[in-house]
């Protein structure tokens, strides 16, 4: 990865890892789930995008369910936690900031190595 690549994918990741924090905040059971696939496969997009490589809709949603699957021991402790008054409300949305920052470097190694 070269370093113009690596601060541009800094850049959206950090910006997409914000969003899931943001849309954790919802203290509606599963709008989290929506959110962050819905953050994920932008990210996913976008992504591509820097490694020259034309991610479709369908191949970003079914690889952001690959990983929510992948990662469901933590997505299930995420809503558990998030609806313990006050420490749920902060750790829900950190941790969705966290699972999306995590992803996204993960994501841009895979496409910058083409393995996915």
């Amino acid at each position: 990865m070269t370093h113009d690549q690596k601060e541009r994918c800094r850049k959206i990741i950090h910006g997409y890892a914000l969003l899931a924090g943001l849309g954790n905040l919802v203290p509606i059971p599963i709008v989290d789930v929506f959110v962050d696939v819905a953050t994920l496969s932008a990210m996913t997009r976008r992504l591509g995008v820097v490694f020259n490589q034309n991610i479709t809709k369908e191949f970003a949603k079914n690889f952001v369910i690959l990983l929510v699957k992948r990662q469901l021991a933590i997505r299930i402790t995420k809503a558990v936690v998030k609806h313990v008054p006050f420490l749920g409300w902060i750790v829900g949305p950190v941790l969705g900031l966290i699972i999306t920052e995590t992803t996204g470097w993960e994501l841009a190694a895979r496409l910058d190595k083409k393995q996915y």
